[in-house]
């Protein structure tokens, strides 16, 4: 898989102020890794439902903006605006955690408990992004462990 841009539409915000761009800290951080796909500029939904975290409560909150995507060989990262959303080793004991899938839309579902990953956050997440290469993307996390979405115990629904 090629390191690059998507065909997808970037939003208006990335175009003219670089809104969803990966920060440059993480890219370098990251770059030793071998980056395997990096977009940038790609749609977000997160929903949290039922979510605490010190300082944050939500019962049911949907939020929406542009974010990137960075697969590396031993990670992978995804963010909203610049704030981490998702960062897990590629590891099945990690990836495992996850469900996975594809909405009617072709974007790429994943769901999540949030204590499955941090001892000081409960509740569910799921995030939908828009990816020319969502279907590669779950085909490569389904071989690394993730689960099929809506498979197992409680995996999120939203």
């Amino acid at each position: 898989m090629a390191v690059g841009g998507s065909s997808v539409p970037k939003s208006l915000w990335f175009r003219l102020f670089g809104v969803g761009r990966l920060p440059r800290r993480w890219r370098e951080a990251c770059a030793s890794e071998g980056v395997v796909l990096l977009e940038e500029g790609l749609a977000l939904r997160v929903g949290l439902r039922h979510f605490r975290a010190p300082g944050r409560y939500s019962s049911g909150r949907v939020s929406y903006g542009a974010g990137a995507l960075l697969l590396t060989e031993r990670r992978l990262l995804i963010t909203l605006f610049w704030r981490k959303v998702v960062d897990l080793p590629r590891q099945a004991a990690w990836l495992g955690r996850l469900s996975v899938g594809l909405d009617e839309q072709g974007r790429l579902l994943l769901a999540f408990h949030a204590e499955a990953f941090s001892t000081r956050q409960r509740g569910e997440v799921a995030l939908r992004l828009t990816s020319e290469h969502a279907a590669w993307l779950l085909a490569e996390l389904r071989a690394q462990g993730a689960r099929a979405w809506g498979e197992g115990d409680g995996a999120p629904t939203q």
